[in-house]
């Protein structure tokens, strides 16, 4: 059974931190990472095939169908957004690009949000377009966890900052480093 979900959107810049965090996943036993990157179709087994090659424990592909478990590592599939139906399954959409990209963070996190509410955790880190804006202030209305990367910090500043402006002081700001200490005191990695 899941306990928590901790869904990582991010775009430009945003990969050497999926990458720090995957390194520190301990114990995940109930708990599911889904990753959601701008990318074009066919590139995210790439990604799938690099993060594999660090997490310690399995990593996937998000196919439409499959049920999302405990313990593994799931990267959303490019060309698609990614959806969650209420059994758990993910769901590929091939409907317009949301922020010129699909996969889009503000659908993930909009479909995310409406199945898991306070089981979502949503992590936005560098990206260079306006994506997960709207879908973190729908993870916050529907009592998730918001947490973003410091501005400041991310290469591109662009998609942390539209969290900020669109949740305001009730997402949680923190450097790469913070973000990963955080769920590892928390007990979710």
């Amino acid at each position: 059974m899941i306990g928590k979900v901790i869904l990582i959107c991010g775009s430009s810049g945003g990969i050497s931190f999926l990458e720090k965090f995957l390194e520190h996943t301990r114990n995940m036993d109930d708990t599911a990472v889904v990753a959601v990157y701008h990318f074009p179709p066919s590139r995210e087994d790439l990604l799938t095939e690099r993060m594999s090659r660090i997490a310690p424990g399995k990593v996937f592909t998000a196919e439409h169908g499959i049920q999302m478990k405990a313990g593994n590592v799931y990267i959303a599939s490019g060309g698609y957004h990614l959806l969650l139906e209420d059994d758990n399954h993910f769901a590929l959409d091939s409907s317009e690009p949301v922020h010129y990209c699909r996969p889009a963070a503000d659908v993930s996190l909009e479909s995310f949000s409406f199945v898991l509410k306070d089981k979502l955790i949503a992590v936005i880190v560098s990206g260079a377009n306006n994506d997960g804006g709207a879908g973190a202030f729908r993870v916050h209305k529907r009592g998730g966890l918001v947490i973003v990367q410091d501005p400041g910090e991310a290469e591109f500043s662009q998609m942390p900052q539209s969290v900020i402006t669109s949740v305001g002081k009730d997402c949680i700001q923190l450097k790469a480093g913070e973000i990963i200490e955080y769920f590892q005191t928390q007990g979710y990695i």
